[in-house]
């Protein structure tokens, strides 16, 4: 298999000798299924070096005939080495308790990829959890011997995400106060959220890409609003008394010294999914973020209603993403602009 070499600028505008088609305009819509060569592999990690993980960008490039899916999972195979599959040894099943007597708050919390992480490299983190999860009798009896019920993982009745009663009306007090609570002790370990570019939706990609210099300036350092909403929602005597098992999973958390994840804070407010915590602070920073920057908003102006009006007709209602043009208001407030004016015209 040979490929044309071009001279490509690098990232710091240097010149690289690379092997690249990189005929514009040219992309192949047909892939088939086939094993990866060595040239192509190596092909792929020299495209890394240059362009990062831009896998939309190497599916245009390396005129390999693969998809960007199939690229992003190849460089995750060489990068992380072959996983070994199969029957389980006797040593790595008494590993793998050694591992769980160890971490029995990874165990119960089902965090297979830390898991994996204390098993080492030779084991996925799914293959981690069919062997927990099928829990064959060699290990069940070890599990029983050092006082661990291998049930506990599906049947833990004050742990696990399913068995809680969730909460989908309006915020409590109890839950804003645990919710400000476990981001003052954890959100320095929590996993950043990100805009995400690629939609399926063809409008919503035509405001990213018109926009784009909004989104890159988008990231907000938001640790002082801690200490208001502290004062605003404290975590009393009698909310610990109610809350035990999510202060006991958030003192775990906070002594791991590990990533945290929405789905953790989750596991501490206990009455909210993933989600419900994420967009609540998302929305309670965000007005202590707006207040420190802008004070009280200026009344909406008939231009920008107008400009409001037009970027709805453009885009859609991206209420969310509109706030990066209009960063005085919330999402809400903007729906709610809007709604006015239409009602004013009719």
């Amino acid at each position: 298999m040979s490929y044309s070499t071009a001279s490509i600028p690098g990232p710091e505008s240097e010149e690289k000798s690379l092997n690249f088609d990189i005929t514009k305009g040219k992309k192949i819509q047909l892939f088939f299924r086939r094993a990866w060569t060595d040239e192509e592999s190596a092909l792929l990690m020299e495209f890394v070096k240059v362009y990062g993980r831009n896998w939309k960008l190497a599916a245009d490039l390396l005129n390999i005939n693969r998809d960007s899916i199939t690229i992003s999972n190849q460089y995750r195979k060489l990068v992380r080495g072959k996983k070994k599959s199969g029957k389980w040894s006797k040593e790595e099943e008494a590993r793998l308790l050694e591992i769980i007597k160890q971490n029995k708050d990874l165990f119960i919390r089902r965090k297979w990829t830390k898991l994996a992480k204390r098993f080492g490299s030779e084991r996925s983190p799914i293959s981690i959890m069919h062997k927990i999860l099928s829990v064959t009798e060699s290990l069940s009896e070890s599990l029983k011997l050092e006082n661990i019920d291998p049930g506990e993982i599906i049947t833990n009745k004050s742990l696990t995400k399913e068995s809680r009663v969730i909460n989908r009306g309006s915020w409590t007090e109890d839950e804003l106060a645990m919710l400000v609570n476990a981001l003052d002790r954890v959100g320095r370990h929590l996993t950043s959220y990100k805009y995400s570019y690629l939609t399926r939706d063809d409008a919503e990609n035509d405001f990213v890409k018109d926009y784009f210099h909004l989104f890159q300036n988008s990231n907000r350092d938001l640790e002082y609003v801690i200490e208001p909403l502290k004062q605003k929602y404290p975590l009393t005597c009698e909310i610990i008394a109610k809350n035990q098992v999510g202060i006991s999973i958030l003192q775990t958390l906070e002594t791991s010294h590990e990533k945290v994840s929405w789905d953790d804070i989750s596991s501490v407010v206990r009455t909210r999914i993933a989600h419900h915590c994420m967009m609540k602070w998302r929305r309670l920073a965000d007005i202590y973020d707006r207040k420190r920057k802008y004070g009280k908003p200026e009344p909406f102006s008939t231009k920008d209603v107008e400009t409001l009006q037009e970027l709805v007709r453009k885009y859609g209602p991206l209420w969310s993403k509109f706030t990066l043009i209009f960063p005085q208001w919330s999402d809400y407030q903007l729906y709610n602009m809007y709604r006015k004016s239409l009602s004013r015209k009719s």
